[in-house]
């Protein structure tokens, strides 16, 4: 999926990153400089200018999913004075019960790596990327509904659902990562790069805070899927049906 988050991220970075290292040269060095820029000209035109073979990042995502923990031993009250990491779907004139909750998180990671050029010092490329998904689940049913099994069964169930939904949605933007990366690093200039052996760690420290930019962004749009995706879970027709379902117990 050719994200538009990551296109603007290249423009930007062809616009912007490598002018910002031309300053940058210029400042330290007191004089003309060439800037940190891809290795697209002679490099493109002769890949053994700066490597052997054009050998796109290796990309590497792994999904996480921490045990899920449980906890019976709060009451009704309780459960409603918790802090909730799920969106409300309810205005505070809704009176709703807190018989259950899920309190989950989701987090991102990641390590990115550079080699060397053998043919050329003056060149470097990005080798991998390694990113974690990891997700933390909770799961709280009332210690209210521990005698009431119907509604005890319907309540957790209920909560499970929460967990699904982050499941799939940790699946789902894993994939669009993956293709907003192979996008990203498209074409040998994207991922190969010139500068003077001198400024190769800021050059790399440059790039590193530009991917993190670009996976920020892309993980800001994940939790705003989550959160939509999670506020379908919770709907005034949902918490009607768990209310109905064990007449014999009440709620």
């Amino acid at each position: 999926m050719k994200s538009v988050l990551i296109a603007a991220y290249k423009r930007r970075r062809t616009q912007q990153l490598f002018l910002a290292v031309f300053a940058l040269l210029v400042f330290v060095i007191g004089h003309q400089a060439h800037a940190i820029k891809p290795a697209n000209n002679q490099a493109y035109q002769e890949p053994s200018f700066c490597m052997d073979q054009a050998i796109k990042p290796s990309i590497n995502i792994d999904i996480v999913e921490v045990p899920v923990r449980f906890d019976m031993t709060k009451a009704v009250e309780d459960l409603g004075r918790m802090k909730q990491t799920l969106p409300s779907r309810f205005a505070g004139d809704v009176d709703v019960i807190t018989g259950g909750m899920m309190s989950g998180d989701i987090k991102l990671a990641h390590a990115l790596s550079f080699k060397k050029s053998p043919q050329n010092p003056k060149c470097f490329a990005i080798e991998q990327i390694d990113i974690t998904l990891s997700m933390t689940s909770k799961i709280y049913v009332a210690q209210d509904f521990q005698k009431r099994p119907c509604l005890f069964k319907e309540i957790f169930a209920h909560e499970a659902k929460h967990i699904d939904v982050d499941r799939d949605v940790l699946q789902k933007h894993s994939d669009r990562i993956m293709s907003g990366l192979h996008l990203l690093w498209e074409r040998p200039q994207d991922y190969i790069f010139l500068a003077p052996r001198s400024l190769h760690v800021p050059a790399r420290n440059m790039i590193r805070d530009d991917v993190a930019e670009a996976l920020k962004a892309l993980f800001i749009h994940m939790m705003q899927d989550r959160n939509y995706a999670q506020s379908k879970v919770d709907t005034i027709e949902e918490y009607a049906r768990i209310s109905d379902a064990c007449p014999q117990e009440g709620f």
